[in-house]
C-alpha cells in the first residue's frame, strides 16, 4: 500500500479533511461539487500554503486537476451510459497507447459492448462482435489470460438464456458492472498520466481497516466497519 507520509495531505485537521474529500471528488469526476468545495473551503489557498510542488504532483493536485476532469469525465459518463465505442475513441485520443498496454481494461470495455448487444437482443451481432474483438486476450500474460478466458466464458453464456438478466452471468448487464468498469478505466487514465490511481480517501479507509483488523486480531479493539461507523 502507499505510504501516507508523502500523500500530500497536510495542514490542520480540518484542512486535511477538506483536501481528502476534494481529492476524492476530483478523482471520481464530480467537478461541480469539487469546485464548490474548493471555493467554500479556500482549498487553493490551503494548498499553496501547505504543499510543496513535489507533494502536489505526488497527490495529483498541481492546480490543473479540474481541467483534468474535463478530459476524464466524458469518458467516465460514456462508460456509465454504455456508449463503449465513444469511450474507447476518447480514451485513445486522450491517452494514446493506454488500451494497448492494458488489455485487461480493454477487455472490460469490450465486455460492456457485448452486454449491450445482448440487452438489445442482437444475438448474431454479439457473436460476431465476440469473434472479432475478444482476440485482445492473446496479448495478456498467461495468468491474466486464464482469468479473462473464464470471464469470457461466463459472458458468452448470456447468449444461451432467453432472459439473460436473470441468468448467473446477469451481472454483466447491470449498472453496477458499468460502474466498476468506469472506475477501472478512470483509475487507468489517472495512472497513465502519472496520477494516483486511487483516491487518498479510499487509501485512508484501507489503512484504517487494515490497522483495526490487526488490532482486533490481538483483542485490542473491535474490527472497523464503515457502515457501523456512519450509523454511530
Amino acid at each position: 500500500m502507499d505510504d501516507f507520509s508523502s500523500s500530500g495531505v497536510t495542514g490542520p485537521p480540518d484542512d486535511a479533511v477538506c483536501q481528502l474529500v476534494y481529492s476524492y471528488l476530483v478523482h471520481h469526476c464530480y467537478k461541480e461539487t469539487a469546485k464548490a468545495l474548493e471555493a467554500s473551503a479556500g482549498l487553493s489557498k490551503i494548498s499553496n500554503n501547505t504543499e510543496s510542488a513535489e507533494d502536489q504532483e505526488a497527490e495529483g493536485t498541481t492546480g490543473n486537476e479540474l481541467g483534468d476532469i474535463e478530459l476524464r469525465a466524458p469518458i467516465y459518463k460514456h462508460v456509465l451510459d454504455g456508449n463503449v465505442e465513444q469511450a474507447i475513441d476518447l480514451t485513445n485520443r486522450m491517452a494514446e497507447g493506454l488500451l494497448s498496454s492494458r488489455p485487461d481494461v480493454y477487455f472490460e470495455l469490450l465486455s460492456l459492448q457485448f452486454a449491450k448487444l445482448i440487452r438489445e437482443k442482437n444475438v448474431l451481432g454479439a457473436i460476431k462482435f465476440a469473434q472479432e474483438e475478444f482476440s485482445s486476450c492473446d496479448s495478456m500474460s498467461s495468468s491474466d489470460k486464464e482469468t479473462y478466458l473464464e470471464k469470457l466464458q461466463d459472458l458468452m453464456s448470456l447468449i444461451a438464456y432467453e432472459e439473460p438478466a436473470a441468468s448467473p452471468a446477469g451481472e454483466f448487464l447491470t449498472e453496477e458492472y458499468r460502474q466498476r468498469v468506469a472506475d477501472t478505466l478512470n483509475g487507468a487514465l489517472l495512472a497513465f498520466n502519472k496520477r494516483p490511481s486511487q483516491a487518498s480517501l479510499e487509501r485512508v479507509l484501507q489503512h484504517t481497516t487494515l490497522t483495526t483488523d490487526r488490532l482486533a486480531g490481538s483483542g485490542i479493539c473491535p474490527r472497523f466497519n464503515l457502515r457501523d461507523f456512519l450509523n454511530s
